[in-house]
């Protein structure tokens, strides 16, 4: 699936996502996938930040892949739901407890990870 470049591209990835993400947001509180693939996420920009000398490109493309993937479901959650049921998602599934505790914990590792990529990955 390549990225899209114009509105157009925007609006048949949109569409060709749209049951999937259904059927996501309709799941996703009991198993807890889109929380599972931010941490996916998480571990990949973890990788690319490491100062390894021989990092390779497949590295690189599941870091990208995994980075599209996350961007096109908060993408379909900002248009469909509130931000207070968004970030249920993002942190699902937790006990009522520790929901309070670590509210929004998850997205903001990630948001600190992006941060940390932007500045400290270099464009090749």
């Amino acid at each position: 699936m390549r990225p899209p470049i114009t509105r157009n591209d925007q609006i048949e990835l949109d569409s060709r996502l749209d049951l999937s993400c259904q059927q996501l947001l309709v799941n996703n509180l009991i198993t807890g996938n889109f929380g599972t693939l931010i941490q996916v996420a998480l571990v990949r920009i973890n990788e690319l930040l490491a100062p390894v000398q021989n990092q390779n490109i497949i590295s690189t493309w599941q870091t990208y892949n995994a980075l599209f993937a996350v961007r096109c479901i908060l993408k379909y959650f900002i248009e469909t739901i509130g931000e207070e049921e968004m970030l249920k998602h993002i942190e699902a599934p937790q006990t009522a407890s520790a929901n309070e505790a670590l509210s929004s914990l998850r997205l903001e590792e990630l948001l600190d990870a992006l941060i940390e990529l932007i500045i400290d990955v270099p464009l090749w």
